[in-house]
Order: structure tokens, then sequence, then C-alpha cells
């Protein structure tokens, strides 16, 4: 509408604001295009006859438009839940270093290369994709079994997605973090299965006990494949037999856990005993079989959701010694 308009590429809307805001660069004379200003305003055009009004359908229904909640309640499968994403889409991971993604192996190639690489992942994406219809927009969160204390964010457009972690989930999260006021509270109780949701969230078995932890990822497209998207999806859900044993090491864990604490002996100085109760952990930890999902997880590292913006600058001051 506008030629002398200027065009600014972004990543993630981030653009210069001192270029958007108070700029007054339009000037109506120099744009002076009166038809699309006419049209603009709503006035027809004064040039020939007046153009035949056609009937549109505009419910969105007919042509095919819909959109779907899929929920769950059990954790997906790393490498599962990797595989689908990075054969659907582009899709890149925002981790602690920020370079991690499906196009990692893109790092260091050639320009050339590295866009051809990518070329031939966005077409294979848009083929995978076709099998669900016309998929538009998806986003939501997921739950991960090898992160079972952080919200995986999930977004995409086309086929371009993203997986980023800025959360926790609440079951997972200290009484300190949860809002006080009664009206939050119940909001976050009502994402926790009904049998749950009268017990005092701190009486909840840590490893049996789902809280608010869910897959719940809205999907919005054209002819969408429901059955088939959700059928894939369940697919890389956690098995009976994986959900088992990834509890069983959970409950090691948490064995662990407790064992350490019980044998610090207190001082009475709160911040003696906390001190030594972290490094009696610590130790513990050293000694627990790994977590027998982690070799599955291509993913990146993700921030810790429970480490405060002090700890990340005490962790920047002692690299810098």
């Amino acid at each position: 509408l506008n030629p002398r308009a200027v065009i600014y590429e972004t990543t993630r809307s981030t653009a210069p604001v001192a270029e958007l805001l108070k700029t007054n660069r339009y000037d109506a004379e120099a744009t002076g295009n009166a038809h699309v200003l006419k049209l603009l305003a709503g006035e027809a055009a004064t040039d020939g006859p007046p153009p035949k009004k056609q009937k549109r359908d505009t419910d969105v229904a007919s042509i095919g438009f819909q959109n779907f909640v899929y929920k769950r309640r059990t954790p997906f499968h790393p490498k599962r839940l990797h595989d689908f994403l990075a054969s659907r889409f582009v899709f890149y991971e925002l981790s602690v270093s920020d370079d991690a993604s499906s196009t990692a192996d893109d790092a260091g190639a050639p320009a050339t290369d590295a866009a051809a690489l990518l070329e031939s992942r966005r077409m294979r994406a848009t083929t995978n994709a076709k099998a669900y219809g016309t998929l538009l927009r998806s986003k939501g969160f997921m739950w991960i079994a090898t992160r079972p204390k952080a919200i995986g964010e999930w977004h995409s457009a086309g086929v371009v997605g993203r997986l980023s972690c800025e959360a926790a989930w609440f079951f997972t999260a200290p009484e300190t973090m949860w809002p006080e006021d009664e009206e939050s509270r119940n909001m976050i109780l009502a994402e926790y299965p009904l049998e749950e949701r009268d017990e005092d969230p701190e009486d909840l078995d840590p490893v049996t006990s789902i809280g608010d932890r869910r897959q719940e990822l809205v999907f919005i497209g054209i002819d969408l494949a429901r059955d088939k998207l959700e059928k894939d999806l369940d697919a890389c859900l956690l098995t009976t037999k994986e959900w088992m044993g990834h509890q069983a090491w959970l409950q090691k864990c948490v064995d662990a856990v407790d064992k350490a604490q019980r044998s610090v002996a207190r001082t009475g100085d709160d911040a003696v005993d906390a001190a030594a109760m972290r490094a009696a952990v610590d130790a513990a930890a050293l000694s627990l079989p790994p977590d027998p999902l982690a070799k599955d997880d291509p993913f990146g590292k993700w921030p810790d959701p429970f480490e405060s913006d002090d700890d990340d600058m005490e962790e920047d001051a002692m690299d810098d010694e």
C-alpha cells in the first residue's frame, strides 16, 4: 500500500523501537495514492462502475478451519519426542547455551552448505507435516520425563517451531514459590488430577503423584487429521514399562536424599545446617545410578527453573575470578 514504507526484518519481534515510534515519517501528500486512501477510508472508488458485491461465506468452518487441544498426563520420552519434532518441524531449542537445535549440525558449515541443509529440512518437514492437514499454529506445554521440574514451552508457525524452558511446574516448586492468595492457588490446583486436589500439595508423593504436570498443546489448522496427529504424539509418550522403570529410579533418588538429610547433625544454625544438607545430598547423588532415560535425551541443557538471578550473578563472578 505504501512503497515508501521502511521494512525491518526481525527475529522474535526484536525491532529498534526508536525507529518505530515518533518518527514523523508519514507524509500523506508524498504517499499520494488517492484510490488506496479511499479504500482505507471505506469509500467506493469514483472511477468506473462500482464493483459488484461478491457473497462470501465467512464461516471459518466452511474452509475446514479447526483447532483442538491435545491433553495427556504421561510424560514424553525425550528421544521419541525429539525425533517427532525434528521430522515435522524445522525446530529450534532455546537452551542454556542457546545453540542447541535441530539445525545444530549446521554449526561451522559453509554458508552454502548450511543453507542447503536447512532447505532440505524445511522440505522434509513440509512433506511430513502434510499428513496432518494444513497445520498453521501450535503452542502449549510439554512434560518431558528427563525434565521432571521444568515446563517445556512449545510454539510453532507453519513448519518452524521453538522449544524453550522459562518456568517450573508448581508440583515440583517449593511452597515459597506458590502465590499466597487463595484464588491463584485454586487455579493451580485445578490443573491437578481430581484425586490430588483435596490433598495438601506438600503431602503428595513426589514420585507417583502428577500435580500440574501434563501435555497441553493447542493445534490450529485447516482440515486437520486429529486422530493421526494424536496417535503420533501418543507414540512419543512413555510406555507403562518405561514409566514404571523411571519411577523406580526417581524413588531411589528420593530415598537417597531423605537418608542424606537425616544423616546431618543439626547445629541450630540454619545457614550451617542448610550447607551441610546440600553437601550431604550432593555426595549421595554421586552414588546414584544415572537416569535410565538420560542416554536417550538429545535435547540441550535447560536452565534450572529454581535458580535465582542472584545465583547466576554469583556464578558469573566466580567464572570471572
